[in-house]
């Protein structure tokens, strides 16, 4: 088998307006089930209260990026409307939101990249057409490969889901849904380091690390039904959706993707994995999956924003592996953005 991890990051340089270059290529790729294009109002409809459908991509006017068809009609959209309709939720500071909307709330269906932005498309369709390619290789081989969306420097946590997903399937991808970085990112490189590491000394090489260009929304459950639309597309046997997936600051209910999830699960040829909040049993010093976070005062929580903390100040968090992170540390490099 020829697959490699995956180091080059084609979205590292991208911000702002230019996100919208990721789902332009998304778009003209099918990674998207149910649009071709740019949404227009009419059919944005379909996607109100309409979950299963995923998340809409859509078109902001007056980007520097795109040439704009000019006969196409334009329309504006109200945030209460985008913030109870499409992310569910009754609170219009959310990030989500604020991401949606950054570029002005009128939008339109029609607009081409510019010249001189058509290579940073290209490259974001090479690396995605490159990722269906690995994993058509493996299933072409007669096995069977799942996703894992993270985009952490892995703790015991994330352990516990990379084993059990190797457990009914050959191959697991460490596969982030990567765009626009914010401060607090881990970087590429480092998680390229790490889950190469883990693979080669913990998994018998069974793990790649290998991201897919797409962009973030925010946007809770109904984001978990986009991604793994997203991972069916790309050819994934199988993928994991956790808690409080596609989340942010605490605006959904911890179960709810996993409630969503189940519920449509039906629909969707990929197979789906879904996991509870993972705890370290202090009494019996193995790992546990429960949702009654409360139930056990001996159930102590893996704390991502700790372990970053920990890496940040050169400090040993002991809910991950000493000789990771030791490992890491020896390469001196700044590991957030």
């Amino acid at each position: 088998m020829l697959v490699k991890n995956t180091i080059e990051d084609h979205t590292d340089h991208i911000s702002g307006s230019q996100k919208y270059l990721i789902d332009y290529s998304n778009l003209k790729d099918g990674l998207i089930s149910n649009q071709k294009n740019f949404l227009n109002s009419k059919s944005l409809s379909l996607w109100y209260d309409n979950p299963i459908r995923g998340m809409p991509l859509l078109l902001p006017i007056n980007l520097k990026e795109f040439d704009y068809n000019q006969n196409v009609e334009s329309f504006k959209l109200s945030t209460k409307s985008i913030c109870t309709k499409i992310f569910n939720i009754n609170n219009e500071k959310y990030i989500g939101l604020k991401i949606f909307f950054n570029n002005g709330n009128i939008f339109t269906s029609s607009a081409k990249p510019k010249f001189e932005y058509k290579s940073i498309v290209r490259k974001i369709s090479e690396n995605n057409k490159n990722l269906k390619n690995d994993i058509k290789e493996i299933i072409n081989s007669g096995k069977t490969v799942a996703a894992f969306q993270t985009r952490n420097i892995p703790h015991f946590g994330h352990e516990f889901i990379i084993e059990k997903l190797l457990n009914k399937f050959d191959y697991v991808f460490i596969n982030p849904v990567i765009g626009p970085k914010k401060i607090g990112d881990a970087k590429n490189k480092i998680l390229f380091y790490s889950y190469k590491y883990l693979s080669e000394n913990y998994y018998d090489n069974r793990v790649f690390y290998k991201p897919l260009c797409a962009n973030m929304f925010y946007g809770g459950p109904r984001e978990a039904l986009h991604h793994i639309q997203l991972r069916q597309n790309i050819g994934f046997s199988g993928f994991a959706v956790g808690r409080d997936h596609a989340g942010a600051e605490n605006q959904y209910n911890e179960e709810d993707a996993i409630r969503i999830v189940n519920k449509f699960k039906s629909k969707f040829i990929i197979k789906i994995l879904t996991q509870e909040n993972i705890f370290f049993n202090s009494k019996t010093n193995n790992l546990t999956a429960t949702s009654k976070s409360n139930s056990k005062d001996f159930l102590i929580s893996i704390s991502g924003s700790k372990f970053r903390e920990n890496l940040k100040n050169k400090k040993i968090y002991q809910y991950a592996r000493i000789d990771l992170q030791e490992y890491l540390q020896s390469k001196k490099e700044v590991m957030f953005y």
